[in-house]
């Protein structure tokens, strides 16, 4: 029995290393820029998170192997690069050890690799018969790891690897360079990803579950409003929203909106653009953007198309478009028709940031935060005509205008989201509350 045991116990083992995971993700970008100065990835499952540069290489594994090894990327450098017939690969190393060289392409395709010996000092290795494309290289060991990205533009298609003459001389040491950095970060199968990406004013944040190698690309739209706040943006599904609540308090056009500053002049309002931070809080402006009555949100107008107080390009979404977000995180067509709460956990999925004031449903469920909508509990101003108008919900509610006002001049649709639940309500409030504002891309 336990000779049995030992072998089922090695079965164990030889299976659960054979779903280890071991991807790397390139990044490109496209839309209003075609390079990334940094990218944050965060892996929401573990409560991780790492920065690198535009250019390097993310690599995801579980935990095994390529985990404990030493990446020594500023010993390498790459000539002539591109590639037209032969590229040589150099590194520094400081140990005599067998290794492996490894090429993959942009899809992580391994297209060729071969076992070297490493010497002491400067290795050199040729590469020739490259075909045309862009490519990863990896040199690896026991003790260290270098890598390389390359571009070919040869038309050959007969890879061949070669090693020449070492030389032990530490002098050419400071002069090899990186050409980027592959950066480790601990990754388990179904582990979900926010990974934000910044090119000087714009940036953008996506979700991501990696099951393969890939080229990530993200798409960079411009999102600034007249006082030249520039807001992070995502795209979920076929939508493009932004990723934070507006605080600008000035039209498009450059019109001002009118700060609210007491209970007893919000009381006032009636058909009169304003708008107030929670709590008349100015540092509430960067956590939770402004509160903003119906009249300033629409600018006046209802339906499709709605531009409000949006900035240029971008507009009010409308009861149909906030639908199609929840849909689209996997709430039925008929759940979206409802009123009230609706769904399953499509609110724990929205939501994001620091809801951790209170413990509750919402952040409890598994898929919190794995959306890219970055929902905060911004509260919002109400306005009852049986009670005295207050301040509610920060830290514990987020909620926001529609442009659809079925009752026109009274009261409009809205969405909130609430951490004893983790669903998604639908209802309407008075217009003469103060709500955030989630603008979507014409």
């Amino acid at each position: 029995m336990k000779q049995i045991n030992f072998f089922l116990a090695l079965f164990v083992i030889a299976i659960t290393n054979s779903y280890s995971q071991d991807y790397q993700i390139n990044f490109t970008a496209s839309g209003e820029s075609t390079s990334i100065d940094s990218i944050i990835v965060q892996n929401v499952t573990q409560g991780t998170s790492l920065t690198i540069n535009g250019d390097d290489i993310l690599h995801l594994s579980s935990g095994t192997g390529i985990n404990t090894v030493k990446i020594s990327n500023s010993n390498l450098r790459v000539y002539p690069n591109p590639i037209i017939t032969v590229g040589n690969i150099e590194f520094y190393s400081n140990n005599v050890e067998k290794g492996e060289i490894k090429i993959f392409d942009l899809s992580g395709k391994l297209v060729k690799n071969k076992v070297i010996n490493i010497e002491k000092g400067l290795n050199t290795i040729k590469i020739s018969g490259l075909k045309y494309g862009v490519y990863t290289v990896n040199i690896i060991s026991s003790t260290e790891m270098f890598s390389a990205k390359i571009v070919s533009n040869s038309n050959d298609n007969n890879i061949k690897i070669s090693e020449t003459e070492n030389i032990s001389n530490d002098a050419v040491k400071p002069y090899l360079k990186s050409v980027y950095s592959l950066v480790n970060m601990n990754y388990n199968t179904n582990d979900v990803l926010l990974i934000t990406s910044i090119s000087g004013n714009n940036s953008t944040i996506m979700s991501l579950v990696p099951t393969q190698s890939q080229t990530f690309n993200s798409v960079f739209s411009a999102c600034q409003d007249f006082d030249n706040n520039n807001y992070m943006v995502t795209t979920i599904g076929s939508q493009t929203w932004m990723a934070e609540n507006l605080k600008s308090i000035h039209y498009a056009d450059g019109t001002e909106i009118t700060e609210i500053t007491s209970i007893a002049d919000w009381d006032t309002l009636t058909n009169s653009a304003a708008y107030c931070w929670f709590n008349f809080d100015i540092s509430n402006k960067d956590i939770y953007g402004a509160l903003y009555n119906f009249v300033t949100a629409a600018r006046q107008d209802t339906g499709a198309g709605v531009q409000g107080v949006c900035p240029d390009g971008w507009h009010l979404p409308t009861d149909e478009e906030w639908k199609q977000l929840e849909i689209e995180l996997g709430m039925s067509v008929s759940e979206a028709d409802n009123n009230e709460y609706r769904g399953t956990n499509e609110g724990s999925k929205l939501a994001n940031g620091s809801w951790y004031t209170y413990s509750g449903a919402l952040i409890a469920d598994s898929e919190f935060g794995t959306s890219s909508f970055m929902a905060k509990p911004n509260g919002g101003i109400f306005k009852n005509f049986a009670d005295p108008t207050y301040f509610y919900g920060v830290g514990e509610y987020a909620i926001w205008w529609s442009s659809t006002s079925p009752n026109v001049n009274i009261s409009s649709i809205y969405r909130a989201i609430i951490y004893t639940d983790t669903k998604v309500r639908r209802a309407e409030e008075l217009n003469e509350s103060g709500m955030g504002v989630r603008c979507v891309m014409d």
